[in-house]
């Protein structure tokens, strides 16, 4: 259709709606519209397909709810078209075959329960319509689609007055949007913005949606996508395909990285830098990044866990490597056609254990090499060994010109895989296909177009569906046995076009059975090229006596040989095969011991690593522990006694990581092993475990109650009307002369540490739930010690006042003699305080050299008894309350009584016999 209309049909089609507008719409249908009762007593009115070039005039009574009017010449929407159906319509599409001249602002004016609005035009308008008159009152629309309408302009707040979750607004010519247009929309959940021009707004735009779900601005004229500053919690899909992207820095969508599950980036300019961040989006699923201009996978591609299809085609991919896929990767469809591949690591794809569809093209038979430093050739065999999940295979050259690709080393890697169903080998060089090849497949699809292929015998064929799908054209095919085809119940889906086939009689059972199954036309692209009487000649203008003019006998029924009961061992070129053997060591534990011998190798690798775990989820689950290559033996734990799998990885400074199910093996128990251990290392195994965590529960139970009842002595008030407190001075001694001492022995505990050379007692504060006796035994123990301790400084004044009388006298008769007391003794004892008490306690220390007499020397103080007494060594705190210098006449003052001091019943009986004496 034109994108505009000629001048005398707009004007037509301007004067017609004096005629159409006498269309109503009643009742009875009429040849325009016609009215159908839906379920529920829903009336829908339809006009698709009819002539009418403006909307219908529609009769009140008839509550319509629906309204389709598609594939319309409809290019007038006037103002109040709709008035009939105010307090009905719910729907309403609109899709014409014109575009649409006029669309007036009112158009659809108070339709309050319209819920789904769908305008459609084949070509942009030339006037722009104003998208806030068009939904200003719309109170109930929640689905918004404009096509080929000319908006230009979103301003702010245009769809304030709605409740929209979906808008697709589609070459609505777009140029600018206002900061705050979709702020108002708070249920937004899809957007989409297709072939619309949001370079200059896509910032602004990102700013305003965070709640949308799904984001589409494909043909946009997108460049970059930087910092949206924006969060998209809820995003999981976003698809700007076909853009002009070189950068998408998909960290400005840090937000989306748990949600994010679909990321169409087709058609754009991004290289394998492109796309910062990407590794960060651990939620994603699908990717799609065809027709890229990038030489190889993204960066941190590896990092993709949840991945599960990549396409990647027409792009250019020049290399595959291991670490473009990540270790435990979930990828099951892998799409790489049309990419100009120049080298595959033999180990690429060794990480794909659950990958059920490859599509890859090869250009050379030599691109699979082993490493990216070792160019040796290997073989595709190693590669399609590891994908035993592969259901849809296609690996194709580049094209029938070129000729290049896989050839008959591929099938190998083939045998025995049971779940493959379609296999496209076209374009390559493949010349045969091995007898029973596919007796274990059950393909539904074999395509081996475009090969070189001379023969297919009886057994060629053997296993596939039989209703499956064989294409082989563009062979070298010049015959074919009569049973070659015989599995298939019907010939209709079979491609033979383009070989050089060699009509005579041993093809008459082919031409009948094409003819009688597929029909003339599919043998219209077969054509013969011997003998030269037929050459060029289509079978569809052949019968059987143009094959077999002489009328030999068509060949009988043929009979099927059986195949092998297990498919053929894959055989390998792998170079470097070890030499693996596992045992199991019986201990207390499950230990598998591994033997190689590698020294061969140690020219060549220098270490070798061992990944192992349970072959049910070997892909999923593994370990991986290393060694140097002259290190013949590895014990591995292992924590079941299901089958393990042990690969050997070689290491080399220069080969890097080779790797081949040949290194690999697995190991499983023998019945006599599982015997021998014996139950008792199986509950040890399983029990260890549990007894560490309890041991290790009940240390940190003990700790917490121990911290428990040191923060209640820190927090509790300890006085010293509380007997049962205890304060402990660590910058203190208690035994040092002239301290206070402040602690006393605790019954309950005893702890011993060593301060300034000596031993003290130290111990922590008791329970302040001590019983009321023994609060009371305690109260009477300290009251007898005061008493002792009263009568003990009596006894000390009494000889205070001796020695101040001695003193006396020997001044005024310093030859008198009455009393034995050392006068220069006697007055250096008046002097100081410590030295009365040195005189009364240790006799010459403190009595100056006298040499036998008075209270100063050895032999009275050892008569006394009182020196090593250990009431008279505790009560020492005391003595250093006396004052030094003390005038003669005045008494010293009383020591501080000493409520920590608890002397035993026999002490205090040695104290009375003492002071008697």
């Amino acid at each position: 259709m034109p994108s505009s209309l000629p001048g005398p049909l707009l004007l037509l089609l301007l004067l017609l709606p004096a005629q159409h507008s006498a269309i109503h719409v009643t009742t009875e249908s009429s040849r325009y519209c016609r009215l159908e009762q839906l379920p529920q007593q829903v009336r829908m009115i339809t006009c698709s397909g009819s002539e009418v070039t403006e909307v219908p005039t529609v009769d009140a009574s008839l509550k319509a709810k629906i309204f389709y009017m598609d594939s319309c010449p409809i290019a007038y929407i006037g103002p109040d078209s709709f008035a009939n159906l105010t307090d009905s319509l719910t729907f309403l599409s609109i899709r014409t075959t014109v575009p649409i001249a006029n669309l007036s602002g009112q158009a659809f004016r108070n339709l309050h329960l319209l819920t789904e609005l769908m305008v459609v035009a084949s070509a942009m308008q030339p006037t722009a319509a104003k998208a806030e008159q068009l939904l200003s009152t719309l109170s109930s629309l929640t689905f918004l689609h404009l096509e080929n309408v000319k908006l230009g302009h979103l301003p702010n707040d245009f769809a304030s007055g709605t409740k929209l979750s979906i808008v697709r607004l589609i070459n609505a010519d777009i140029v600018s949007i206002e900061s705050s247009a979709f702020t108002s929309l708070s249920s937004l959940r899809v957007l989409e913005l297709c072939k619309n021009l949001a370079s200059t707004y896509m910032t602004s735009l990102l700013r305003q949606i965070g709640t949308v779900e799904n984001l589409t601005m494909t043909n946009c004229g997108l460049t970059t996508i930087v910092n949206p500053n924006s969060s998209f919690s809820r995003l999981t899909l976003m698809n700007f395909a076909n853009n002009q992207l070189t950068l998408l820095d998909l960290r400005s969508f840090a937000s989306a990285a748990k949600t994010l599950k679909v990321l169409d980036l087709n058609g754009n300019k991004l290289g394998a830098d492109g796309l910062p961040g990407l590794g960060s989006m651990s939620a994603l699923q699908r990717l799609f990044l065809n027709s890229n201009p990038m030489n190889q996978m993204p960066n941190n591609l590896g990092q993709l866990e949840s991945l599960e299809l990549l396409e990647a085609r027409k792009t250019l991919v020049s290399n595959i490597r291991v670490g473009d896929f990540h270790e435990r990767s979930r990828l099951y469809s892998l799409k790489l056609d049309d990419v100009q591949i120049n080298f595959i690591e033999v180990t690429a794809f060794q990480r794909l254990g659950r990958l059920a569809e490859l599509s890859l093209t090869i250009p050379a038979s030599r691109v699979l090499v082993r490493s990216v430093t070792d160019p040796q050739p290997a073989s595709w065999s190693e590669v399609l060994t590891k994908l035993p999940a592969l259901r849809n295979l296609t690996l194709s050259g580049q094209g029938a010109g070129m000729r290049s690709g896989l050839d008959d080393t591929v099938w190998p890697g083939l045998v025995g895989n049971q779940q493959l169903r379609r296999l496209l080998l076209d374009y390559n060089v493949i010349t045969n296909v091995p007898d029973f090849q596919f007796a274990w497949s059950r393909l539904d699809l074999l395509s081996l177009r475009n090969n070189k292929i001379v023969e297919l015998n009886s057994a060629s064929l053997y296993g596939l569906a039989p209703n499956a799908i064989v294409q082989l054209q563009d062979n070298s095919l010049t015959s074919l046995d009569n049973c070659t085809l015989a599995g298939l119940t019907s010939l209709s889906k079979i491609g033979l076009a383009g070989n050089p086939w060699h009509c005579d009689c041993a093809l008459v059972w082919l031409l009948n059975r094409m003819r009688a199954e597929a029909g003339n036309d599919a043998l219209t692209g077969v054509l013969c090229n011997q003998p030269l009487n037929l050459r060029g000649r289509a079978w569809s203008d052949l019968t059987g006596v143009d094959f077999c003019p002489s009328g030999a006998p068509i060949p009988a029924s043929c009979k099927m040989c059986e195949p092998p009961s297990t498919p053929a061992p894959t055989p390998t070129a792998f170079p470097y095969p070890l030499d693996i053997r596992l045992a199991m060591e019986l201990s207390d534990e499950l230990l598998v011991r591994l033997t190689i011998n590698a020294s061969g190798l140690a020219s060549r690798f220098d270490r070798y690593t061992v990944r192992y775990g349970p072959e049910a989820d070997y892909q999923l689950r593994n370990s991986v522990q290393e060694a140097l290559i002259s290190v013949n033996s590895l014990v591995f734990h292992v924590d079941t006694l299901q089958p393990h799998r042990f690969c050997v990885i070689l290491q080399g400074p220069t080969s890097g990581d080779v790797e081949s199910p040949t290194n690999c093996r697995v190991y499983t128990p023998s019945r006599a092993e599982q015997q021998q251990l014996s139950p008792a290392h199986i509950s040890i195994a399983v029990i260890a475990p549990v007894v560490a965590l309890a041991l290790i529960a009940l240390l940190v139970c003990c700790l917490l109650q121990r911290r428990a009842r040191r923060d209640e002595v820190k927090t509790g008030a300890a006085g010293m009307d509380d007997y049962n407190s205890y304060t402990y001075l660590d910058t203190e001694d208690p035994n040092s002369r002239g301290a206070r001492f402040q602690s006393a022995r605790k019954p309950e505990s005893r702890r011993f540490t060593k301060r300034n050379g000596s031993t003290t007692l130290n111990g922590s504060r008791p329970s302040l739930n001590a019983s009321a006796s023994n609060l009371q035994q305690q109260l009477q123990q300290m009251q007898q010690v005061n008493q002792i301790q009263q009568m003990q400084l009596n006894q000390m004044q009494r000889i205070h006042s001796m020695s101040q009388s001695a003193m006396r006298q020997s001044a005024s008769d310093p030859f008198s003699t009455s009393l034995p007391i050392d006068p220069r003794g006697a007055m250096r004892s008046a002097q100081s305080t410590d030295a009365l008490t040195s005189m009364l306690a240790t006799g010459p220390a403190a009595g100056g050299g006298g040499g036998g007499g008075g209270y100063g020397g050895r032999a009275r103080s050892q008569e006394f008894g009182l020196g090593d007494h250990p009431l008279l060594q505790r009560s020492r705190s005391g003595f250093a309350q006396y004052p030094a210098g003390a005038a003669d006449d005045v008494p010293p003052p009383l020591p501080e009584r000493n409520p920590a001091l608890q002397p035993s019943k026999q002490e205090e009986q040695e104290v009375y016999e003492e002071m008697d004496v």
